[in-house]
């Protein structure tokens, strides 16, 4: 199709890692090196918020749940079990019932990304491929939660195998995922780099769906990079379990050409085949913020 994935690049000269191209200077293969600047963009970027945490882990984030932390968020009326050393005399003198004083706690919120490789994510006509920027937008989701002191995570799923790390809080992991994210991308072109490429990809966003609820911890970040090809049921099913104790976000990563199908071509047969692909990608685009 197309002849190859190589054809729908320049790949005459060599960009920098400064105006956001990859570092192999094709937009096709991704280098570490690429994902490890942004921490620099990331550092601009980060900020301190105040976000809802349910984890039970501190950390750096206020959480709307009471209790004893450092910082005094309200007073009510003293119930039994509480401690007396919490007592609010003032209030509890006014009023002529005893009150306690409840401080909010600080907690952590840990991230998880999944990043869904499928064979569909393996195109693009501008700068670089899907898959590509898809790294770039994970790589900068990671170092925006290290600044803010959060551990990171991550799954990464394409045809025929995965990878996944548990969240920590080191600098070093995280661009041991990072490299790792690299190595398993570039092997997954391998196979497509000939004239056989096609759309057909295995069931990689149920297969992360399922993973993700077997091993986030309730309270988790979870940030799923794709372009919603594979959202089905059964994936749909997954992600709504997923929601009820985390907080599920989605980069939704699509090239310009998909949402612009092609009226006519040489090749009927080539043109219909092309067309129903943009049609499931778009639709599943779709589908996800509905």
């Amino acid at each position: 199709m197309l002849n190859g994935i190589k054809e729908w690049f320049d790949t005459s000269g060599k960009t920098s890692s400064k105006s956001g191209s990859s570092t192999d200077g094709t937009g096709i293969f991704v280098e570490v090196e690429e994902l490890s600047s942004l921490s620099l963009l990331a550092q601009r970027k980060s900020r301190n918020k105040k976000v809802q945490a349910r984890s039970r882990i501190g950390g750096q984030y206020q959480s709307p749940q009471k209790g004893r932390g450092l910082e005094y968020a309200e007073t009510r009326a003293y119930e039994p079990g509480d401690d007396v050393r919490h007592i609010d005399w003032r209030v509890t003198a006014r009023t002529e019932r005893p009150h306690t004083k409840l401080f909010r706690e600080e907690r952590e919120r840990p991230l998880m990304i999944l990043l869904v490789l499928n064979r569909s994510m393996f195109f693009g006509t501008r700068q670089r491929l899907k898959s590509a920027q898809a790294l770039r937008a994970a790589a900068l989701a990671g170092w925006e939660a290290l600044y803010r002191g959060d551990r990171v995570g991550s799954m990464c799923l394409g045809n025929g195998g995965h990878l996944e790390f548990k969240p920590k809080g080191s600098r070093k992991h995280f661009l041991q995922q990072l490299y790792q994210w690299a190595a398993f991308h570039n092997q997954l072109l391998e196979p497509l780099m000939g004239q056989n490429w096609s759309f057909h990809t295995a069931d990689v966003m149920h297969e992360g769906m399922e993973r993700l609820v077997q091993a986030v911890s309730p309270g988790s970040y979870i940030r799923i990079v794709s372009d919603g090809n594979g959202l089905e049921e059964k994936a749909r099913m997954h992600l709504n379990r997923l929601c009820l104790h985390n907080e599920v976000a989605f980069t939704l990563i699509h090239d310009p050409f998909e949402f612009e199908l092609p009226v006519s071509g040489a090749s009927g047969s080539a043109t219909v085949s092309a067309r129903h692909g943009w049609k499931v990608i778009r639709q599943n685009s779709e589908n996800i913020f509905k």
